[in-house]
């Protein structure tokens, strides 16, 4: 029995890891004809399909895993929000490495597979408010990856919001949509197909980067949020890592580096 639920967990991840692979390999060849096609490594798959794998498999404990205080530290608190679909547990590799340089950290959990990217945005804003309680200087860090990072633009358009935001840092975050959108005819994935009224409403109302340091880091080997540049944001750092699926950006060596060097940077809030 056991060994049965293996093998069908195996292959379901399989079939989709293929599947967005399978749509990610046309729109990189499609994008080849104007020199942009990102070449295909065997290596990167394996390791992308393994993140998938361990996501999925820790998707419980983000269910069961109680929200504790937020430890009282001499440093802002990090704000950890995951992506569609996914829950707190996504972050855990994150907070474990932030802990161990000294940063308090609180991994959320919000409605990700609801269809009001609205209400999803006020679950998000009321737990920055939550942290922002437990910091030195009332301020938060953010790390969100995938949609967590659209939802963070989201809420911040409430100034109170606005204001208790530190450093930004975004991991494959669909700023400008995402082509695998389309595949989706329920809301929750409607709302961020490139164009899609509620990403037209956030570029509209954006004003976050006016007064905080901002991050994005984003792959071409990423089949979930495809192509690369709908993962810029404008106003933001932008940067591109080769050869990292979208689950393998929470646990790379070299993404951390860098996140961790944009959420030390000077405050812009401060010099406001």
């Amino acid at each position: 029995m056991i060994a049965g639920a293996l093998a069908s967990f195996a292959a379901a991840v399989l079939v989709f890891h293929g599947a967005t692979y399978l749509l990610w390999t046309y729109d990189s060849r499609r994008a080849g004809a104007c020199g942009a096609a990102t070449a295909f490594s065997w290596r990167a798959w394996l390791v992308e399909a393994l993140a998938l794998s361990i996501v999925v498999i820790s998707w419980p404990f983000g269910v069961l895993w109680r929200r504790r205080p937020v430890p009282t530290s001499s440093r802002r608190p990090v704000v950890l929000i995951h992506g569609w679909s996914l829950n707190r547990a996504s972050m855990f590799s994150l907070s474990v490495r932030l802990r161990r340089d000294g940063r308090a950290t609180a991994a959320i959990n919000y409605p990700s597979l609801g269809e009001d990217a609205d209400r999803k945005a006020r679950a998000v804003a009321e737990e920055i408010r939550r942290v922002s309680r437990s910091s030195p200087d009332g301020l938060v860090d953010v790390v969100a990856h995938s949609l967590g990072g659209v939802l963070v633009r989201a809420a911040a358009r409430d100034p109170s919001i606005r204001g208790l935001l530190g450093n930004v840092v975004t991991l494959g975050s669909p700023h400008h949509g995402t082509a695998l959108a389309w595949l989706g005819k329920r809301g929750g994935l409607v709302q961020i197909r490139p164009g899609s009224h509620f990403l037209a409403r956030l570029a509209d109302d954006d004003r976050l980067a006016d007064v905080v340091n901002l991050a994005t880091i984003a792959s071409p080997f990423d089949a979930i949020v495809f192509p690369t540049d709908t993962a810029h944001w404008k106003g933001a750092l932008n940067i591109t890592v080769d050869g990292l699926g979208h689950h393998t950006l929470l646990y790379s060596r070299r993404v951390y580096t860098l996140l961790r060097e944009n959420l030390d940077i000077p405050l812009r809030q401060a010099a406001a």
